[in-house]
């Protein structure tokens, strides 16, 4: 073969080389492609059934148990949770929640893709994990009916991102603040704005004060270690930082701010040991599984869940009842004062007894039961105290 000939096939070899070449890069980008856009059809499609099991959701409501004369006895559940509608919680609480929680709630779409930078620079420069999701999305990751678990990965962060931009289509701003007030833990046993107002301050959510609205939301972050009954100093560091927030992003001005970081937290709190001894009282305050008539009232729960099949354990502890019983708590009060005071009387005779026999020893206090039962006519057999 002639040199020339030889020089004639190297550039059509060349060409066959690149072309087989870009053939093989075109196989490798459609294919990425593809997986990319299966991926993207599989997540659009999970989201649209997540989408699905948040407006089927129903938050889990514990059963509240009545006396006979409208007193609250307690309440069965696992999860303390009171719905109330937003328009009902005050508006310095929502502020409060939401300058702490995501500032610019009411402007974004569901997403941050500021945030989830930052928390992503963070996380590399430091190796600890800070959140950047927005209140959207804590919806769908706390939500248990949407599927979405809480592990740190990119496809976890992917499917909520993609469920919170089609939540925020399909549901106004307001209705996603409401589920998320009435969903989220607040320390202890309290879930939701009403449960953590009756827990921490023996009121309803709809009467807290600036400074109450913001040591709730203090206790957002680490709630079981910022909330006032873990730690009093926690929880005011924490609602000093909350209300700083809120005047820093403009929710409140510095005569409010001044006003709320003044109340004296140790006032507001009602402490476990003050709440056990209204309870002592006879007053009627925020129980879980305990209630007063505490023997009655056990006796209520297991006479439901021994002898009314219709009613299963699930629907007891989470599904909303209002049970009314026959208790009178008037009666309740008196029958209780009377065994005490008799109680006592037999005890003080019982020990001046053994004291004059040099027996003391000997003396040991007695203990009693009183059960009073309705014999009026269509009442027979009522159990009244």
């Amino acid at each position: 073969m002639s040199e020339a000939s030889l020089l004639d096939s190297e550039p059509e070899k060349y060409s066959r080389g690149c072309g087989v070449v870009f053939f093989a890069i075109m196989i490798v980008i459609g294919a990425l492609w593809g997986a990319a856009l299966g991926g993207f059809v599989w997540v659009l499609d999970q989201s649209e059934a997540t989408i699905e099991a948040l407006e089927e959701f129903r938050p889990k409501i514990g059963s509240k148990v009545y006396s006979s004369d409208g007193v609250l006895l307690g309440e069965l559940t696992r999860e303390s949770r009171q719905l109330v509608p937003l328009s009902e919680i005050p508006l310095h609480l929502q502020k409060a929640i939401v300058g702490t929680e995501d500032h610019v709630f009411y402007q974004h779409k569901g997403v941050r893709p500021d945030a989830i930078l930052n928390s992503a620079i963070y996380i590399m420069r430091t190796g600890n994990i800070r959140g950047g999701s927005t209140i959207t999305q804590q919806v769908v990751r706390n939500v248990e009916t949407t599927g979405i678990s809480k592990e740190v990965s990119i496809n976890r962060k992917l499917k909520e991102a993609v469920v919170a931009l089609q939540l925020e289509r399909q549901f106004t701003k307001d209705e996603i603040l409401e589920l998320y007030l009435n969903q989220i833990f607040l320390g202890v046993s309290a879930h939701g704005v009403e449960a953590a107002s009756q827990q921490y301050f023996n009121k309803s959510c709809r009467d807290v004060t600036l400074g109450e609205a913001a040591v709730l939301a203090g206790c957002l972050r680490s709630p079981n270690r910022n909330n006032p009954f873990a730690s009093m100093e926690n929880a005011l560091a924490r609602r000093d930082i909350v209300l700083d927030q809120l005047l820093e992003e403009g929710f409140i001005d510095e005569a409010t701010h001044a006003e709320a970081k003044a109340e004296d937290l140790a006032e507001s709190v009602i402490t476990p040991a003050e709440r056990e001894a209204l309870r002592a009282q006879g007053e009627s305050v925020h129980l879980k599984n305990e209630g007063l008539a505490p023997y009655f009232f056990e006796e209520v729960r297991r006479l439901i869940l021994e002898e009314i099949p219709e009613i299963t354990e699930d629907e007891l502890y989470g599904g909303g009842l209002q049970i009314f019983t026959t208790i009178d708590m008037d009666m309740q009060r008196a029958a209780e004062e009377a065994l005490l005071t008799r109680l006592d009387e037999f005890d003080a005779d019982k020990l001046e007894y053994h004291t004059s026999r040099d027996q003391v020893s000997e003396f040991a206090p007695v203990t009693g039961a009183l059960i009073t039962l309705d014999n009026q006519k269509g009442n027979e057999g009522y159990v009244r105290a």
